[in-house]
């Protein structure tokens, strides 16, 4: 130990050790030295030393920026599905229920769909017509009846085949409805007075017929139809009914088919509306009846 004398000012002799001083020399300058070495290293290095958050801040920052993120997806997808089912709570209220696209059913409707109108076409909902209400019950029970009626006249086959028809959506809901209660013919290019249907792999026949909606959508129904013994009429013709008791329906073209006419009297017996078809696809030339 080294100790050192000193007097003071009143003359009292005290005597300190060196040992507390040479240990608080030596801390010092330690952090001079650690001040000097991260000053050359600042002045050497080509970035400038920043101050960062702490990572648990960064952590916390990311966690509400993706919560919020998600907040807003999940409010448009809710306004979405909002718009969706105001837009098709009259498919519900009309006895219909909606098949999924899981379903099987829909698969094969939206292939129908795609193969006659183009891989542009998206088939945004599908609608089974379910006749439970008293209207088409009736309608349900005379198709069956008919069905019958007309295989025995035809050896046992009735002829049931599925078919496309082409309207705007309040028409085709009031079809639902009350079935059909209009019939047309084309002028010059007319096969009679009737109601037209293209067979399944002809949607895009009847498909200026959908006219969109407020919402851009179209609608089409998928129909069974009972034909029967069928006869070719011709373009131009003024028929509204079987040329004779043989035949049940009209076609322009007996080997290939594009257009089934059924006659006025036969409309709401001979048709049978099963599901209501709502897609989205580019613009058509001449919207309206064809």
């Amino acid at each position: 130990m080294f100790y050192f004398s000193a007097t003071t000012p009143h003359g009292v002799r005290r005597e300190k050790s060196t040992v507390g001083t040479k240990i608080s020399g030596r801390r010092i300058n330690r952090a001079a030295d650690s001040h000097t070495r991260l000053y050359k290293a600042s002045q050497s290095s080509s970035h400038s030393i920043t101050c960062r958050p702490p990572a648990n801040l960064i952590t916390t920052f990311c966690h509400l920026y993706l919560y919020l993120l998600s907040r807003v997806f999940k409010k448009k997808t809710i306004l979405l599905e909002m718009e969706h089912s105001d837009q098709y709570a009259i498919c519900i209220q009309n006895g219909m229920t909606k098949v999924e696209e899981g379903d099987r059913i829909h698969q094969i409707i939206k292939n129908c769909m795609v193969t006659g109108l183009g891989n542009d076409t998206k088939v945004v909902a599908i609608h089974r017509n379910l006749n439970s209400g008293p209207t088409g019950q009736v309608r349900l029970e005379s198709f069956r009846i008919f069905r019958e009626v007309v295989a025995n006249k035809c050896g046992g086959n009735a002829n049931v085949k599925h078919a496309w028809y082409g309207a705007s959506r309040d028409e085709i809901y009031e079809i639902i409805r009350h079935g059909f209660c209009r019939i047309y013919d084309e002028g010059s290019d007319s096969y009679g007075f009737g109601v037209y249907l293209s067979p399944l792999d002809s949607a895009g026949d009847c498909v200026s017929s959908s006219v969109p909606d407020e919402h851009g959508m179209r609608h089409m129904l998928m129909c069974q139809v009972l034909l029967g013994k069928m006869e070719e009429v011709r373009v131009g013709s003024n028929q509204h009914e079987p040329s004779s008791t043989e035949f049940d329906s009209g076609v322009d073209n007996i080997s290939a088919p594009r257009k089934h006419i059924i006659w006025g009297a036969y409309m709401n017996s001979h048709i049978l509306p099963q599901y209501v078809v709502s897609f989205k696809m580019p613009d058509v030339k001449g919207e309206g009846r064809i």
